[in-house]
């Protein structure tokens, strides 16, 4: 379905030029719920908006269905963008006067086109903004927010579904909710989903996931075995063994070692790695912080483990 054949994106020139992709190839079956993860500046979204038509590659193809994107001329160009690519933002892009129903609708009518009704309704419906529908953005949470933008691109039944960092702006609660409907709109809708994220534990809600940095692509995982599997698959290769994720030196020999001993302590974590208790219990608290760490017991005697994905947990507050 899509084919993405060594794909570069460079900005600026001499001195000034940065390398955003490089000999970048990959395919994308129909179906399929893909995560592109990496740390900032690894060319995730300047990917994702080379795949959505918004920015032209600087070398390389992109095929959709067997077309090559970039050899349409600007009207084909345009037409492509508004019917066969649904793109979500994580700062949602609302028009702030219309409410979600006009939202949801604006692609298609822009198009020139008719609204169906009945979809309109079963996606209000499956998207939980029944009651909703004609609220203004600033009367809606953050999540409903983006349920409304996940909406307005599904309205024009599009061929993909493009997602940059969809649930970054939202509170864990609501990255949640907006994590059940990308399942939804993937298993149910059958839609194929590609989706760009720092979240280690959205992307093991995908099928596959595909690891970046500094415009490669360092690595292509499938999801083999249960979604926590899969998440510890990814924590294992984001912080072992390239990097992608942000973490430092110690944040990445803790996670190392809670996923070869399973449990540990903080006071076996200092003994094992060798720094001050302070320098430790500060990363353990920002490897927390990030949804990837989970105490068990009491903050004095308790250990630490990494967390185990999409089950709930009786952890102690701090």
């Amino acid at each position: 379905m899509i084919q993405v054949e060594h794909l570069s994106k460079v900005y600026g020139k001499g001195e000034n030029e940065v390398v955003a992709l490089n000999d970048v190839s990959f395919s994308v079956k129909k179906g399929e719920f893909v995560a592109i993860i990496g740390p900032s500046g690894s060319g995730k979204s300047t990917l994702l908006h080379i795949l959505g038509g918004v920015d032209r590659p600087t070398k390389g193809k992109v095929y959709f269905d067997g077309v090559d994107v970039y050899q349409q001329k600007e009207d084909q160009l345009a037409i492509f963008r508004r019917r066969q690519v649904g793109l979500i933002y994580q700062f949602y892009n609302l028009i702030p006067i219309l409410n979600v129903v006009e939202n949801m609708t604006l692609p298609v009518l822009m198009d020139g086109r008719e609204v169906n009704q009945e979809f309109l309704t079963e996606l209000v419906a499956t998207l939980g903004l029944e009651g909703k529908e004609k609220k203004l953005p600033n009367e809606l949470s953050g999540g409903q927010q983006q349920r409304t933008s996940i909406g307005r691109a599904l309205m024009t039944s599009p061929l993909v579904v493009l997602a940059d960092e969809p649930t970054g702006n939202l509170d864990s609660k609501s990255g949640k909710v907006v994590a059940e409907e990308f399942r939804k709109i993937n298993e149910e809708l059958g839609k194929t989903l590609l989706m760009v994220t720092h979240d280690p534990q959205m992307a093991s809600r995908c099928k596959r996931v595909i690891f970046l940095k500094d415009g490669y692509v360092m690595n292509d995982v499938r999801k083999e075995g249960t979604e926590e599997e899969f998440y510890r698959t990814i924590i294992g290769e984001t912080s072992e063994k390239h990097g992608i994720v942000e973490l430092n030196s110690t944040q990445q020999e803790i996670v190392k070692l809670l996923l070869e001993n399973n449990q540990l302590s903080a006071a076996k974590l200092v003994e094992k790695i060798g720094v001050a208790s302070r320098n430790i219990e500060s990363n353990i608290k920002k490897l927390k912080e990030l949804g990837i760490l989970i105490r068990h017991g009491s903050p004095k005697n308790g250990y630490w483990e990494v967390i185990d994905c999409g089950k709930k947990n009786n952890e102690d507050t701090e």
